[in-house]
This record gives C-alpha cells, structure tokens and sequence, in this order.
C-alpha cells in the first residue's frame, strides 16, 4: 500500500539522510545524492514505474525494489558498484535497463539483483 511505501521511505532517510529528490512514489522515481540505497527501501511499491538512480549511487542494497512490478524502466547510474540480491526481484513489468555503470549486465540473467532478469532490453552507456 501506499502508506507502507511512505514508511520504507522514512527509514530510507533515516538511513541515508542526504539529498534525495523523490517526486512521487507513484510514477518516477530520482535518487542522487546518496552512496547507497537500502534494503528493502522501496519493495513493494506497486506505482513506481521509472527509477532512475544517479551517478552519486554505489550500491543498491538487497530486495531495494523487489517485486515492483509497475516498474518498467531503471537507470544504473556509473558508479554503482554492487548490486545486492533480488534488487530487482519480481518486478516483472521491466521492459528496459539503461546501463551507465561498468557492471556486465546481460538480458535475462539473474546476475545484480536481477536487475535486467526480466527486461526486454538492456542499453550500456560508458560514457
């Protein structure tokens, strides 16, 4: 539910108290400004449907958006250095992974938290 969200969401600040930009648990989703990203923090959260996660990230913690499955796109931003265990798990909405980090991330694979285990297309950008 959404109120569960809005929880998850407040022990991810309590946790990672910098700068976040968090428009809507609903749609989009933007987060810079922290090193890392909690377990569990947003799992669950049916309306999320894009997550980009900014270059200021270096880990995304275990089940972080696990069973989103409104999520249909996520940006890994370039630092991002682990990814923990079924991150990515069960969001089985995932049409496309935007990859600007140096993780070998492969369609299908359940390699990074699964991140691109269900997408239908994977784009690596080094630059």
């Amino acid at each position: 539910s959404f109120q569960s969200a809005e929880k998850r969401f407040a022990l991810f600040m309590d946790y990672c108290p910098q700068k976040l930009f968090l428009p809507s648990l609903r749609e989009k989703v933007e987060i810079s400004g922290v090193k890392a990203i909690r377990a569990f923090a947003f799992a669950g959260c049916l309306g999320i449907s894009q997550v980009i996660i900014g270059d200021d990230v270096e880990k995304i913690g275990e089940g972080a958006f696990f069973a989103c499955v409104g999520l249909n796109s996520v940006t890994i931003g370039k630092n991002v250095r682990a990814i923990g265990d079924n991150a990515f798990g069960g969001c089985t909405g995932l049409i496309s992974v935007y990859n600007k980090s140096s993780l070998k991330i492969v369609k299908g694979k359940d390699c990074f938290g699964k991140v691109a285990y269900y997408a239908r297309r994977v784009y690596c950008d080094k630059t």
